[in-house]
């Protein structure tokens, strides 16, 4: 399952607090403790994070999550996705939901507009102090971004995600995951920005397929984008690796499906890339066998076991394809002067 640094964790929460919401409570919903998002290197699951901000949204009544100077109530986003949803294309439909909110509220602006060559989709807050940490508008970018790649079937390949502010250290490698390139900051207004000719693609949903998009909300709406850039970033995210217990691969179809794709077009992606889901599992085994020949005492049967081989023998054979020496010489070359505890980051 992808994951999210704990910043967003800790943003998510602030407009409910200053709501007068008790927080401690709300995090206890979705599985998690103050301990956990205060700790800068902690990532929790994007399913924790999309339980977490489905019930501050339940709690406020408000689908803007205390940080703008305006409720938008629960199903507004919902209702708006029913108004797109049969439009021709991506340009109508992002007009249509853009003149849908500017019915209904003025706490949050949006534009788009075009010349020959690019489309500029902008979007200010009324009153941005509000969001101090900008944790709502990135939000806000990105769960439009994901709903433009959803509703014509490829997310339009940005070429710019321009930022009024300057973000934290935290967050930065974040945001470039969020929307498959390094946004610019200090912009002179905040803005994604992608080819003019993606504004032509139609819209291909049906209502079933809304139906089933709306059953996954706010996790579809949540999870980055598959890009075709990053593709194989995103399936080791889903791959979850821990210092306590063998690793657990999924099926293909069980990535495509957490990425909202088919296995073909799944493949396709990683083959583009130079790599397929096999040289994932593999790069990654190698790397859980050779940190635990390194940094700890365990033996072979048992790192064969934690890198996901039901037998030794044939994790033997693969870390020789590897490396060309066997696990017991290769911790022998490495020669640790001390053995550190099992532990994963």
């Amino acid at each position: 399952m992808p994951t999210s640094c704990s910043h967003y964790f800790r943003q998510a929460v602030v407009g409910a607090q200053r709501c007068g919401i008790d927080v401690d409570v709300v995090m206890a919903d979705a599985g998690l403790c103050r301990e956990q998002i205060e700790d800068p290197r902690w990532r929790g699951e994007m399913r924790q994070l999309a339980r977490l901000v489905e019930t501050i949204v339940a709690v406020l009544g408000d689908e803007f999550m205390g940080y703008a100077c305006a409720r938008s109530k629960p199903g507004t986003f919902a209702m708006m996705t029913n108004c797109v949803i049969y439009e021709p294309s991506l340009e109508h439909a992002m007009r249509k939901g853009v003149l849908f909110y500017s019915l209904f509220t003025d706490a949050i602006k949006m534009s788009l507009a075009t010349d020959d060559h690019e489309a500029t989709w902008t979007v200010q807050l009324a009153d941005p102090a509000l969001d101090p940490a900008h944790y709502f508008v990135e939000f806000w970018l990105s769960i439009w971004y994901r709903l433009w790649g959803w509703l014509v079937g490829q997310p339009p390949r940005l070429t710019a995600v321009d930022l009024r502010y300057w973000a934290g250290p935290e967050n930065r490698d974040e945001l470039s995951l969020l929307f498959g390139i390094a946004p610019t900051f200090g912009a002179p207004t905040t803005a994604l920005r992608f080819d003019a000719s993606c504004l032509r693609l139609p819209v291909i949903r049906s209502r079933q397929d809304l139906k089933d998009f709306l059953a996954t909300t706010p996790l579809g709406v949540m999870t980055p984008p598959a890009s075709d850039v990053d593709m194989a970033r995103h399936v080791k995210q889903i791959i979850r690796v821990t210092g306590h217990q063998p690793i657990q691969f999924p099926s293909l179809r069980e990535v495509a499906a957490q990425l909202y794709l088919t296995e073909q077009t799944l493949r396709r992606r990683l083959q583009a890339e130079h790599t397929s889901y096999r040289q994932i599992k593999q790069t990654i085994r190698r790397g859980v066998a050779e940190k635990l020949l390194c940094e700890t005492d365990l033996p072979v049967q048992d790192i064969s076991e934690m890198a996901g081989y039901a037998e030794p023998r044939s994790f033997v054979r693969a870390f020789h394809e590897w490396t060309g020496i066997s696990p017991t010489g290769f911790r022998r070359r490495a020669q640790p002067t001390t053995t550190r505890p099992l532990a994963y980051s």
